[in-house]
């Protein structure tokens, strides 16, 4: 594409999505425009080729790639980076739906297109046609003979690849914006839930845990002044439930905002801290096994947390097992997380696993992350969790 265009010419919108070509980088992102050009050149005996395409007023054709036969891949042609569809060769293309030939392009009554280097001296256009919608236009130009039939016809061919390139490329474009605008909101997302995760953690901390403090002091005032006996055990029982209570609490706090995650090593010692209370809570005998030494981001560590204790609640209220092991590894500019238990298993196949709401909202908060998400499982031969993230840029 021809350098030094002004920016406001040079963001103009795609004809196809609305997304600025600046912005989508379609030359870079679409080789096979330039090899369309190169073949197009080749077959055509032309010294020169180029591709625009309409703007989304259409009134303007914006030019996305342009080669020379006679020079490096790098060398474009240049030329306007947008000019008007009304008043030269090239928009006439477009204003009559069908292929130009011109054997004098300087002296064509269409007019010539200004500023081009090296000048138009012979010219064959031809449409470029998306479906029923026209989008632009595939040009050669500067033949040493003729233009001829067969080389509209070439050319034509050529151009319907050229448009399927493009549209490839506006695709492209649009998932990388349908997927930034998804990582967007997912951060927005976490930043408003991490928030009111803390505000209801503040909560209890500072409230209900304090109440049951106080129940538990009057409980052993009171346990001072009765004598064993029925009242006695009474009492014993409403205090292991107070403690039970406390607990259960505690391992909800600990959920909604866990103390150490901001710190450095704070993933792996909160998911051991985590292991410690299921398999204090369960009995189930759980364990970290690998793990990488360094951090990772507190965001990406926050979602890993999250999805492991999806896992580790699935597997502590259905799987029946008796030990399960958590494992971190750095993988493909990521973090892969699993968590295995030995429990009963259920079939994947039957679409519907136990806790399947949770493990639904894990996946869904993995997907939004930009990662992936698999669950595992055989009757009798228990079930894995595993999930990976992207933790570097790239």
């Amino acid at each position: 594409m021809a350098g030094g265009a002004p920016d406001a010419l040079r963001a103009r919108a795609d004809p196809l999505s609305g997304i600025p070509m600046r912005d989508a980088g379609l030359v870079e992102d679409e080789p096979s425009l330039d090899r369309v050009l190169a073949h197009s050149l080749e077959v055509t005996h032309s010294g020169a080729g180029f591709i625009r395409v309409l703007t989304r007023d259409r009134d303007h054709l914006e030019l996305v790639a342009a080669r020379r036969a006679s020079a490096p891949a790098s060398a474009a042609w240049a030329g306007p980076p947008v000019i008007p569809v009304h008043g030269n060769l090239i928009g006439a293309v477009v204003e009559r739906g069908r292929p130009k030939i011109s054997e004098d392009a300087g002296a064509d009554p269409d007019g010539i297109e200004p500023g081009i280097d090296p000048p138009l001296r012979s010219f064959l256009g031809v449409p470029l046609h998306l479906g029923d919608a026209l989008i632009g236009v595939l040009a050669v130009a500067n033949k040493r003979s003729r233009y001829t039939p067969a080389d509209e016809h070439l050319l034509t061919a050529f151009a319907d690849h050229a448009a399927v390139a493009i549209d490839n490329g506006r695709l492209r474009r649009c998932q990388r914006v349908a997927d930034d605008s998804r990582r967007r909101l997912y951060s927005e997302l976490l930043a408003v839930t991490e928030t009111e995760r803390r505000c209801i953690a503040d909560d209890i901390h500072d409230d209900v845990m304090q109440r049951l403090t106080a129940v538990e002091l009057c409980l052993q005032r009171l346990r001072a002044r009765i004598p064993r006996g029925p009242e006695r055990e009474l009492l014993e029982d409403v205090s292991a439930m107070v403690t039970k209570t406390d607990d259960a609490l505690r391992l909800l706090l600990f959920d909604l905002r866990p103390p150490a995650m901001d710190l450095p090593g704070g993933l792996c010692s909160a998911i051991r801290t985590r292991l410690r209370m299921l398999e204090r809570e369960t009995g189930i005998r759980c364990e970290l096994g690998a793990a990488p030494d360094e951090d990772v981001p507190p965001a990406v560590a926050r979602t890993v947390l999250r999805v492991l204790q999806e896992g580790l609640i699935n597997a502590a209220n259905h799987s029946g097992a008796s030990h399960l092991e958590v494992t971190l590894a750095r993988r493909d500019r990521g973090l892969l997380a699993r968590v295995q238990d030995d429990g009963r298993g259920f079939s994947v196949d039957a679409g519907r696993s136990p806790g399947h709401l949770g493990l639904t909202l894990a996946r869904e908060r993995i997907d939004l992350a930009g990662g992936w998400f698999r669950l595992e499982s055989e009757i009798g031969a228990g079930t894995a969790v595993e999930f990976w993230v992207p933790v570097d840029p790239g």
